[in-house]
C-alpha cells in the first residue's frame, strides 16, 4: 500500500529545533539540507513511483517522498547502499532533509535495491534532473542566455580489458555455462580449450610478463579458439541463443576477421565495440578509453549567482562531440532554457552545427576544426567571400521559380564574363577571360586559379562561412567571448571528485545513465545551497551593518568647544 507524507505541510512545531543545540541547528537551515527540504523534496517524481503500488491493500510503503529524496541523495554523496541505508536511520541531517521524524526509522539494502530497480524501470533519473533544474533556476533567478558547452569521461564499474584478456573472457563465460547445462558437449571439446580456459593459466592472465613475440603467438591462439567455438555451436539450437554465445560472436566479429582458412586480428576496431563482457553497453573512446560521457551544457553569464548546469545528455564513449549539439540543443529547447549565446571547444565547431545554431537563434562561439590556410586569415588576401552575389531568378516554362544566385562583379569593378551556378553544389563558379586578370592590379591578392582557358573563382557558401569565422577568431572580440569557455573544465573536474561522477559504483546502460543525471542534479543542488548561503550571509551582514550604525549614539563635533 503507497504511503505519502505531502512535503508542503510543513509541521507547527520543529522537532529538530528541540534536539539539536542553537548552532547546529542554524547551520543545518544553511546547509543543501535545508534546500533539500524546502524545494527538492516536493519535486521528487512519487506520482510515477506510487503506480507500482496498491492504494489501499497491503503493508504500508517507506514513505514514497523520503526513498525517492534518499536516491536522489545517495547519489550525488556517493554512497553504498548500507551507507544510505545508515544515514536514513541514524543521520540527523539526513532525515531533517527527508523530512522524516528523527526515531524509530528502518531501513534495509535490499528495500533501496527494490526502488532502485523501479528508477531504472519508469527512467525517473531524468524527470528528476529537469524538475530540480527547473526549480533552482526559479529559485535563484539565473540568466540562462548564456551557456558552455563539453563532455567529460566517466568509467562504469567494470575492469579494463586488453585484447587477449577480452577474448579469453568471452570464452570462459560461455565454456562455464556450457559445462553447467550440457557436460556431455562441453567433454567433447579439445582438451586442450577445455585445459586452458578452465583452469586460468598465467599463459592467458600473465601474458604483460610475455615478450612481442609471445603475445602476438598467443593473441592469434586465442582468436583461433575463439573461431573454432564458434563454428562449432553456430547451429546448434539450445546453445546459440544463449547470452554468453551471442557475446562471443558478437565479440568475435568485432576483433576477428576470416580470410579463406586464416583468422586474422583486426588492425582497427572502431570504438562501437564492446570492451568487457560485464557491461556490455560500454564502448570505446580512442583517447579517453572505455565507458561513457555525458554531455552538459552551463550557465555563464556574469550575473548570476550561481552557474548551474541546465542540461545533462548521458551517451557511450564512442559517439563524437560533435554529432551531440543537435540533442543538446533539442534538451534545452524542450526544457525551455535556449540560450542566446553557446561556448564549446574545437569538437563542437562544425559548419553544420554553425548552422544549425544559427536557425535555432543561438550565436555558437567555437574555433573551427581543421588546419587554416594563411590566406584565410590574412587580411589584405582576397578571398570568395569578398566576390558580391545576388540571388536572381528564372521563371521556368510551367511557372515555377528557380533561384539562381550570381556573382555580378569582382572586388576590381569588373564583370565577369560569366556566372555558373551549381544546384547540387549550391557552388557559384565566376569566369574571367586571363588577359583581363592578368591586367588587374589586384591580381596579387585575387584568388583565381587558371581552368579551362578561363580565370576562375569558386565561390563555396560553406567556405565563405568557415573563413568569415576564422578571420572573426583573430579578433580581440571573440578571444574576450571564448575565454570563459574554460570555466567548465573546472566544473568537470569538480562534479568527479565531489559526486564521484569520474568511476561509478554500477554498470550497464540504465544503472550508468541514471547515476549520471541524479549526479549532475544533485551538483546543482550543492551549488544552489552554497549561492543561497552566500547571499543569506552579505543581507546579515548589512543588517548587522545597519543596526550598528543605528544604535552608535551621536556626538556633538568638537568644534563647539572651540567656539567657546
Amino acid at each position: 500500500m503507497r504511503y505519502l507524507e505531502d512535503p508542503r505541510q510543513t509541521p507547527l512545531f520543529d522537532v529538530f529545533a528541540n534536539i539539536l543545540s542553537p548552532t547546529a541547528y542554524q547551520k543545518l537551515r544553511r546547509g543543501w539540507q535545508h534546500l533539500f527540504r524546502s524545494a527538492i523534496l516536493k519535486r521528487m517524481p512519487v506520482d510515477k513511483l506510487a503506480d507500482h503500488f496498491h492504494p489501499g491493500l497491503g503493508r504500508p510503503t517507506k514513505e514514497l517522498y523520503s526513498m525517492a529524496g534518499l536516491l536522489f541523495i545517495m547519489e550525488f554523496r556517493n554512497w553504498t547502499h548500507e551507507e544510505a541505508a545508515d544515514a536514513y536511520m541514524f543521520n540527523v541531517d539526513v532525515q531533517y532533509a527527508l523530512n522524516l521524524q528523527p526515531e524509530q526509522q528502518s531501513l534495509c539494502r535490499r528495500t533501496i535495491e527494490r526502488y532502485i530497480g523501479l528508477f531504472r524501470e519508469d527512467e525517473l533519473a531524468q524527470a528528476i534532473m529537469h524538475d530540480v533544474t527547473a526549480e533552482l533556476v526559479t529559485l535563484l533567478d539565473l540568466d540562462v542566455s548564456q551557456q558552455r558547452l563539453d563532455s567529460t569521461h566517466i568509467e562504469s564499474n567494470m575492469a579494463k580489458f586488453g585484447r587477449i584478456r577480452l577474448l579469453s573472457t568471452a570464452i570462459r563465460r560461455f565454456l562455464t555455462q556450457l559445462k553447467r547445462h550440457d557436460e556431455d558437449s562441453y567433454s567433447q571439446l579439445r582438451p586442450g580449450i577445455r585445459d586452458r580456459y578452465e583452469s586460468l593459466p598465467t599463459s592467458i592472465f600473465g601474458w604483460k610478463k610475455l615478450d612481442d613475440e609471445a603475445v602476438t603467438t598467443l593473441r592469434q591462439s586465442v582468436a583461433e579458439d575463439l573461431a573454432y567455438i564458434v563454428d562449432l555451436y553456430r547451429c546448434n539450437k539450445p546453445h546459440k541463443s544463449r547470452s554468453t554465445y551471442l557475446m562471443l560472436v558478437k565479440v568475435f566479429e568485432q576483433q576477428c576477421q576470416v580470410e579463406g582458412d586464416r583468422v586474422l586480428i583486426r588492425d582497427k576496431t572502431g570504438g562501437n565495440i564492446v570492451c568487457n563482457p560485464s557491461d556490455p553497453d560500454a564502448t570505446l573512446d580512442g583517447h579517453k578509453g572505455s565507458g561513457y560521457q555525458v554531455q552538459l551544457s552551463e550557465t555563464c553569464h556574469p550575473d548570476n549567482k550561481a552557474q548551474l548546469i541546465l542540461a545533462a545528455i548521458p551517451e557511450t564513449a564512442c559517439q563524437s562531440d560533435s554529432a551531440s549539439l543537435v540533442d543538446v540543443v533539442d534538451a534545452l529547447k524542450e526544457q525551455g532554457f535556449l540560450p542566446t549565446q553557446m561556448l564549446a571547444d574545437t569538437a563542437y565547431g562544425s559548419d553544420d552545427n554553425h548552422c544549425h545554431c544559427r536557425e535555432e537563434g543561438i550565436d555558437l562561439i567555437s574555433p573551427t576544426a581543421g588546419k587554416c590556410p594563411e590566406t584565410h586569415i590574412d587580411p589584405q588576401m582576397f578571398t570568395a567571400a569578398v566576390f558580391p552575389v545576388e540571388m536572381g531568378r528564372n521563371i521556368r516554362a510551367n511557372g515555377e521559380v528557380e533561384h539562381r544566385p550570381q556573382c555580378i562583379v569582382c572586388p576590381a569593378g569588373r564583370f565577369p564574363h560569366r556566372s555558373n551556378y551549381d544546384h547540387d553544389t549550391g557552388q557559384i563558379k565566376v569566369l574571367q577571360h586571363p588577359e583581363i586578370c592578368r591586367a588587374c592590379p589586384l591580381v596579387a591578392r585575387c584568388p583565381q586559379k587558371l581552368e579551362f582557358g578561363f580565370s576562375t573563382v569558386t565561390i563555396n557558401p560553406k567556405q565563405i562561412r568557415l573563413i568569415e569565422r576564422r578571420r572573426h577568431e583573430q579578433t580581440d572580440d571573440f578571444k574576450v567571448k571564448y575565454r570563459v569557455r574554460s570555466g567548465i573544465e573546472s566544473t568537470n573536474s569538480l562534479l568527479k571528485r565531489g559526486t564521484g561522477l569520474g568511476r561509478l559504483r554500477v554498470r550497464g546502460q540504465k544503472g550508468v545513465f541514471t547515476s549520471i543525471l541524479l549526479k549532475v542534479a544533485g551538483w546543482n543542488v550543492l551549488r544552489a545551497a552554497k549561492a543561497l548561503f552566500k547571499v543569506e550571509k552579505s543581507a546579515l551582514f548589512c543588517r548587522t551593518i545597519s543596526s550598528i550604525i543605528n544604535t552608535t549614539p551621536r556626538t556633538r563635533p568638537k568644534s563647539h568647544l572651540l567656539a567657546a
